[in-house]
């Protein structure tokens, strides 16, 4: 028996801290986990095994082979929880993409329908009980010269922190974009909100680490899973706690393991949930620039945002979503009576409404995410120009009007690093 194993056994015996957050029952999200884990740092296998050769005879009768194998894989599955949620994620995408415009009322130097390639970037942290995510692409197609030009561009930067459970959340976000198609030069969006969810079901690996979390195992096909959890008084880990530690030092391990297991269950339902529906509520304030041949306008105002969302995960690997994002507004939006008509016809919708409903399919192969996306947008305001209170005319005698209606489809694959 070296003496550096006697030591680290001694220490690990006469250590008695109680977690400030564990006496006040506060749960502490991240910060419980991590604490759960330092608790039950003294139960490795090499202290346990020095111990058990000492002939400590509690730890022998209550520190056995199966106890440590439940508390560690419990232990290993935080371990993997923590990580995930305070790792950076990055990937870079890579899709082919195909726009339609339509509804355009003058005559443009943009072709209404063009293919292009766009790339993108991301950058992610955490999932529950906070999440920060920057976003930035660019799209680059050839014009009929033989030039390259940057059709749609933007920045996209926005933070999640989870309020009640999985079930409420609140929302902020800052956004820079510009869209040849619909002839904004430039439009600076922020806002922010909350987002009601429903979750039901996990994949195979969410309820996996689930049960890693609850019971310290995977449970077998068909097995069905008990009350008695890891964590629980008359489970494993207790018993074999206490051999090593005092009693109250056992307190306060379970009153942060609780609240560990509590955040990491929720965490896994973040990330693997089968069937999420949810529902966002937001206020956007917007300042734009377009242009359209000869004319410039800038325009700014402030939209209620509701965005229902329908997200399902039947195996893990795979997604198929589709959100619908109704934009409408509040002030600072105007649309003159002669162009009211028109808009109408092609989308009646009552108010001044900018609508986006998306689709989106993702698949992972090997690592890589192969994604498709299909994106509708109407825009019963989109720019317009006056002259005298009434809608600037071309040469040709068209009205100056960008176009109201567009579609764009993406094909493309997204690696992580």
């Amino acid at each position: 028996m070296s003496l550096v194993r006697l030591v680290l056994a001694l220490v690990a015996l006469g250590i008695n801290v109680t977690p400030a957050h564990a006496q006040s029952g506060r749960l502490d999200q991240l910060g419980d986990i991590e604490a759960a884990l330092a608790d039950l740092s003294v139960l490795e296998t090499e202290t346990i095994g020095f111990l058990r050769d000492a002939g400590t005879e509690a730890v022998e009768a209550n520190c056995t082979d199966a106890h440590l194998a439940h508390i560690q894989n419990t232990v290993a599955a935080f371990e993997e929880i923590l990580h995930e949620e305070t790792r950076l994620r990055a990937s870079a995408s890579f899709s082919y993409r195909d726009n339609q415009a339509s509804g355009r009322n003058t005559s443009d130097a943009v072709d209404p329908e063009r293919q292009a390639v766009t790339t993108s970037a991301t950058i992610s942290r955490g999932r529950y009980p906070l999440e920060f995510d920057l976003q930035t692409s660019v799209a680059l197609s050839r014009t009929e010269n033989g030039a390259i030009n940057e059709d749609i561009s933007s920045l996209f930067f926005s933070v999640d922190q989870n309020l009640q459970d999985n079930v409420l959340e609140g929302y902020a976000f800052l956004e820079r974009s510009s869209d040849a198609f619909l002839s904004i030069d430039q439009r600076y969006e922020t806002g922010a909100g909350v987002v009601l969810n429903f979750q039901r079901g996990l994949t195979r690996e969410g309820r996996a680490l689930h049960q890693r979390i609850e019971h310290g195992r995977t449970l077998a096909r068909g097995e069905a899973p008990t009350d008695t959890r890891i964590w629980t008084e008359a489970d494993t880990w207790a018993s074999c706690l206490e051999a090593v530690r005092s009693a109250e030092a056992v307190a306060a391990a379970r009153a942060s393991l609780q609240q560990a297991a509590t955040v990491a269950t929720r965490s896994v339902t973040e990330a693997s949930s089968a069937l999420r529906v949810a529902l966002l509520v937001g206020l956007q304030g917007e300042i734009e620039v377009a242009s359209i041949d000869a004319f410039e306008q800038s325009d700014r105002g402030f939209r209620l945002v509701l965005r229902p969302t329908v997200a399902v995960r039947p195996i893990d690997g795979i997604t198929a979503r589709a959100d619908w994002y109704v934009n409408v507004a509040l002030s600072g939006f105007a649309e003159p009576e002669t162009f009211r008509d028109q808009i109408e016809r092609d989308f009646p919708v009552p108010g001044d409404v900018r609508s986006e409903l998306a689709l989106s399919f993702s698949t992972e192969v090997g690592g890589v995410e192969l994604e498709g996306r299909h994106v509708r947008v109407w825009d019963t305001v989109p720019p317009f120009f006056l002259q005298d209170g009434e809608i600037a005319l071309d040469a040709d005698g068209a009205p100056v009007v960008a176009a109201w209606r567009r579609e764009l489809t993406t094909f493309g694959v997204k690696v992580p690093f």
